[in-house]
């Protein structure tokens, strides 16, 4: 076994020097490509000293052993699906008042991140709101009002996992590349090439001048560090 690991370890750094060794791989000079890692750590460095210090229990709320917060009757509610054979679409005031001070009930006892998002003063006014839309809707309020509040005024959750109706809470942003036309950087910014030579240096993107804001790094078929238009939704 520890035979098989040596071995596994040397075919490894012989494919890295291989790597290195084929002319063109990687970056147009081994500079470049290290000048590169540099700017990217640099810039993860500062990213992370700009992320305060975070005491985590003053996100965690002090509970008793084994409290849980809600009554055997809720927590019945919510198992029973007998009860709920047909789901309903319309409902009188009560019925969504119930609804909500059970759903904002669970959210406190259950949902690991309600501290960070605000704790109650958050999540209570988000509560009041949603009971404010169910009484304006009156006599046209439905499953589709409840729903749509609930994410609305829940939109303060920045969590790709916080879902209702089976629907997600936060908006996503999509990303958008063109991965057909590949640019190069040098000193004096970003440009084309055509048949291994410089071609065209890139002054405008969609008529804006921060060129900077679009390219994003890439990899070509070759290994080569390149850059591509992007952008997110």
């Amino acid at each position: 076994m520890k035979a098989d690991l040596i071995m596994m370890k040397v075919q490894c750094t012989l494919i890295c020097l291989f790597m290195l060794g084929i002319p063109g791989y990687g970056c147009t000079s081994q500079e470049g490509f290290y000048g590169e890692i540099k700017e990217i750590n640099e810039q993860h460095a500062f990213e992370t000293m700009r992320v305060p210090d975070v005491d985590i229990k003053a996100y965690i709320p002090e509970m008793k052993l084994f409290e849980v917060g809600l009554t055997v009757k809720e927590l019945d509610s919510m198992t029973d699906y007998g009860e709920h054979k047909k789901a309903a679409s319309h409902l009188i005031y009560e019925e969504a008042a119930d609804d909500v001070d059970l759903a904002f009930k669970v959210l406190k006892n259950c949902y690991g991140a309600y501290f960070y998002f605000g704790g109650d003063k958050a999540f209570e006014r988000a509560k009041k709101h949603v009971l404010s839309d169910c009484e304006v809707a009156g006599e046209n309020l439905s499953v589709d009002i409840l729903r749509d509040s609930l994410k609305r005024n829940l939109g303060f959750v920045k969590d790709g996992h916080f879902w209702i109706d089976n629907g997600p809470v936060f908006a996503k942003a999509a990303y958008y590349s063109n991965e057909k036309m590949v640019f190069f950087k040098d000193e004096k910014g970003y440009y084309t090439e055509q048949d291994g030579k410089k071609r065209n240096y890139v002054s405008f993107v969609d008529g804006s001048d921060a060129v900077e804001k679009y390219m994003k790094r890439s990899i070509n078929d070759e290994g080569m560090l390149v850059y591509r238009l992007g952008i997110l939704s």
